[in-house]
């Protein structure tokens, strides 16, 4: 029989280095031969209904209410797992599926916004019913300082021509402290799922790939 299909989330906040390290262990999984199906729990191109609605969640111009977005992200979520990850999940076509985010991010970023843990669960029970968890996660956990000065010295992403950014993003410090301490407790609760890699200024990207393909080499996922 086929070995079953791993599904592998990457998180970590703004500014953590996420997106270069899918980059990175996408390029590595390709390198060993495996099959990889690459997508985004918010915002996946493989669904052009939830790469839609990722701009009007997150575009800065739209004025979206907090509880708004939210919303918006649990529509998001629930697409995703129905259209991208479920059928790939069942057709056990590929060997891994690497996502750019995954369940955490919603209990990390979502009460960091000011919204109730009870809020939360209320928006994104029904959007995960009868979900698959990722069998295993890697978390970035940065300085949320680092993480600030990383970002401006990249490009932010840009939503419209009249200069809409990540509304997330540009909250700063405050929230992307929230969202560390959730998810180091989100980490806390899942030690057998979600692995914890420090990042710091002087660690490469090389380096990060390095420890997280010592970890998967120790598990029996891939």
């Amino acid at each position: 029989m086929a070995k079953k299909t791993t599904y592998m989330s990457i998180e970590g906040g703004d500014g953590s280095g996420k997106t270069t390290l899918v980059k990175n262990l996408h390029a590595h999984l390709l390198k060993i031969k495996k099959s990889v199906l690459l997508t985004k729990e918010f915002g996946s191109e493989l669904d052009k209904a939830c790469s839609e609605l990722r701009k009007i969640a997150l575009n800065s111009n739209y004025g979206i209410d907090d509880l708004a977005g939210q919303i918006i992200f649990a529509a998001i979520v629930r697409q995703h797992q129905v259209k991208v990850i479920k059928p790939a999940l069942e057709e056990n076509s590929h060997n891994v599926i690497l996502s750019d985010r995954g369940i955490d991010s919603n209990f990390a970023y979502g009460p960091a916004h000011g919204l109730s843990n009870k809020t939360i669960e209320t928006i994104f029970k029904p959007a995960y019913q009868d979900a698959s968890l990722p069998h295993i996660t890697f978390y970035l956990d940065i300085d949320p300082l680092l993480a600030a000065y990383r970002r401006t010295q990249r490009e932010a992403e840009k939503f419209d021509s009249q200069g809409g950014v990540d509304r997330v993003e540009k909250k700063g410090l405050k929230l992307q402290q929230q969202v560390r301490k959730n998810f180091l407790s989100l980490a806390k609760k899942n030690p057998d799922r979600i692995v914890v890699i420090e990042i710091t200024g002087e660690k490469t990207p090389e380096m990060v790939l390095d420890e997280v393909v010592k970890v998967l080499k120790t598990s029996t996922l891939i």
